[in-house]
């Protein structure tokens, strides 16, 4: 039993001391093989890879975010029926948001203005955190109400939201006191809603397509918290001599995960869903700097590598924006625009083939310019010899019929 616990404090410490990316790695593997032998040890290997995510070291945060993903990997999934919460008018179900009265309000496309966001909100640097923590010592413990109204004048300002009342935006609800309190609420709490007897529940079918309309509420409004950071983040790392962005990296990334379960059927000027997310990463292109051109191109990425159901009309709808980012002198903005293409380059060959000549040659005549040493070389050579597979491969066949 020691020996076991001893190891198992080794493979925590390569974590953060393995001597290579691989050693690193397989000490993650093997977390996870440990949550499939002992199921029940779930919570306590999360709580000790928890510290590893908080690490100053970028490898050992790589190398956490790496065993949490073997450790879920053996989870089994857990996806039980939605409950919506509800208001109960005349024996019917009414769904969240329909009320004026709401306690939640969330943000919706239709009232969202990217260049509100960028214009007054605060850029996002590295920080410790720090500038975010209130002087308890100031305000004292009977003044806890005080405390939650500058956290949240504190929030509005970094949000950009203090035009909010000029362009007819309520948000006095956008996060209400407990999203502030430092407290944890306890088991056994009251609020939940319980229907009379004298009142037959919602039919199961109604309810389902409520708690569906719910949930798109809520990826929209997500979403567009993700939005915000993607346009304001100005952090970069260095690893192997090269700038990174981990914050709109990771930002993108769960981005994509939101896309992959946002429906697609609202696409006019004002819709919702994937097209209300790609209206404001095509917006992002627009913009003078070049971090806010670098995390809308993020976003597209992510959006073309899980929406492979929606590629063919993609494509058409991002070739223009993501090309002009294969031109744009910043070499960051440039390798993601690559980097965006890459997965796609067989559709974009299918789609838009007349296209495929005028990608190469704006490719050849960039790696004039380039070096071993910048960013993009290698984003761009690997769409490049994608694009002349495909485009070859496709030659072929035409030739041949």
């Amino acid at each position: 039993m020691v020996d076991n616990i001893l190891w198992l404090d080794r493979l925590f410490c390569l974590l953060d001391t393995g001597s290579s990316p691989v050693t690193r790695r397989a000490a993650a593997v093997q977390l996870g093989e440990v949550q499939k032998l002992h199921p029940h040890e779930l919570h306590n290997l999360l709580a000790k890879v928890r510290k590893y995510l908080h690490s100053s070291c970028w490898d050992t945060r790589i190398a956490a975010s790496q065993a949490v993903e073997a450790i879920i990997s053996h989870v089994p999934q857990w996806d039980p029926p939605g409950v919506s919460k509800e208001e109960q008018v005349d024996g019917g179900c009414v769904a969240p948001g329909a009320s004026a009265k709401s306690p939640y309000h969330w943000m919706r496309f239709e009232h969202f203005d990217i260049d509100q966001v960028l214009k007054h909100g605060g850029r996002l640097l590295a920080s410790d955190g720090s500038e975010f923590d209130l002087d308890d010592d100031l305000l004292g413990g009977s003044q806890s109400k005080e405390r939650l109204l500058r956290q949240r004048r504190l929030l509005h300002r970094r949000l950009g939201m203090e035009m909010a009342e000029h362009m007819g935006l309520d948000t006095s609800n956008l996060f209400c006191a407990e999203d502030l309190a430092y407290s944890s609420s306890t088991a056994g709490g009251g609020g939940a809603w319980v229907p009379p007897d004298n009142v037959t529940p919602p039919v199961k079918q109604e309810c389902a397509a409520l708690m569906e309309a719910s949930n798109q509420l809520f990826l929209e409004d997500l979403s567009l918290r993700l939005l915000c950071v993607l346009a304001l983040d100005k952090f970069g790392d260095f690893v192997s001599d090269q700038v990174v962005a981990p914050v709109r990296e990771t930002c993108a990334q769960t981005l994509g995960h939101i896309l992959h379960l946002m429906g697609s059927d609202s696409k006019g000027p004002n819709g919702g869903g994937v097209w209300g997310v790609l209206r404001v990463l095509l917006q992002l292109l627009q913009r003078p700097e070049w971090e806010a051109r670098h995390g809308g191109l993020l976003g597209i990425k992510y959006l073309l590598a899980v929406r492979k159901d929606l590629t063919s009309v993609l494509i058409p709808a991002v070739f223009e924006p993501v090309f002009q980012g294969l031109q744009d002198q910043n070499d960051d903005v440039s390798a993601v625009a690559a980097a965006a293409l890459v997965p796609v380059t067989e559709e974009l060959v299918r789609t838009l083939p007349h296209q495929v000549p005028r990608v190469v040659r704006t490719l050849w005549d960039a790696l004039l310019e380039l070096d071993d040493l910048t960013s993009s070389t290698s984003s761009i050579l690997m769409l490049l010899a994608a694009l002349l597979s495909h485009f070859t491969r496709l030659g072929n066949a035409t030739a041949e019929r």
